[in-house]
């Protein structure tokens, strides 16, 4: 199976002004574009691109602002395009888009289909739809007033690069976020885009500590237990919990995730092991 790099393909468009602004089709073409697509390729017809607060328990974390996200078929798994550069074995074994929930069944009209067809229309018609992404980001933002939006449910694409004007057309109305195992990404000024960095197998002590530095946090996914205390710390930084809420745009340091689903199988490194704030309590009274 071949397959092309997502991000390259739009950077190029967007670079020769293929990918602009004022030629996007108006919302409503755009989605009977896009049903067009999934009824010819997927035999299903959808209602939106966009996930609901309420489609997925991690967004529905919100703490405040309903969250709004983008699940498209991860790594390459969409068949025609690479949407995550930077993955890794560890990351695709333990992703919940291959392995384990909702995302990872595979029949005709499950979520796992919707997110490749999703993925091979952004590659096919991305004027169309980047037009239903910011119309559907509009129609929550009249319905919610203030809304928050993960691009990179189950990918990892530089956004910033091929449609940077979806971060500077809302405001304080939508703040962006996303997990990304890339290294330092040049945002430039779009301060409503936060990022995480990522850690993987391949992440030295170094490397985890440059995220910290590029991107103010790092996520870290731990063999704690469900129910558990996370590590106390991780490389003499203060660790997070992650799964209590979704709410990284406001996250600094070390972000701690308990691994899930294949994840708990995990033989690469890419789950962490650490010391819990009661054990850590331990060591220091033994001494």
């Amino acid at each position: 199976m071949t397959t092309r790099d997502l991000t390259h393909y739009l950077e190029n468009l967007h670079a020769t002004g293929a990918l602009d602004v004022s030629q996007r089709p108006e919302y409503r073409d755009a989605l009977r574009a896009y049903k067009s697509h999934a009824l010819a390729n997927y035999d299903r017809k959808p209602t939106r691109y966009l996930s609901a607060p309420s489609d997925n328990a991690k967004l529905r974390k919100g703490n405040g602002r309903p969250i709004f996200g983008l699940a498209l078929a991860p790594a390459d798994r969409s068949g025609a395009w690479n949407v995550c550069r930077w993955s890794t074995a560890g990351c695709r074994a333990s992703c919940l888009g291959h392995s384990a929930g909702k995302y990872g069944i595979n029949t005709p009209k499950s979520p796992r289909v919707a997110t490749e067809a999703r993925t091979t229309f952004l590659g096919a018609n991305p004027s169309a739809a980047l037009a239903l992404i910011t119309g559907e980001i509009d129609r929550a933002v009249a319905k919610y007033g203030e809304i928050a939006v993960r691009l990179n449910v189950l990918s990892d694409l530089r956004w910033e690069s091929f449609a940077p004007d979806m971060f500077t057309r809302y405001g304080d109305a939508v703040q962006f976020y996303d997990y990304t195992k890339a290294p330092a990404r040049n945002r430039g000024n779009l301060g409503n885009y936060a990022l995480t960095g990522s850690i993987t197998e391949r992440d030295s002590a170094s490397d985890v500590i440059a995220k910290l530095d590029d991107y103010g946090s790092a996520a870290v996914v731990f063999d704690t237990k469900r129910g558990r205390d996370l590590p106390a710390v991780f490389l003499g930084f203060p660790v997070l919990d992650g799964d209590a809420n979704d709410r990284r745009y406001s996250d600094a340091g070390i972000i701690g995730l308990r691994a899930k689903g294949a994840a708990i199988r995990d033989r690469t490194g890419f789950v962490r092991s650490g010391i819990t704030e009661r054990e850590l309590a331990a060591v220091i009274a033994s001494h």
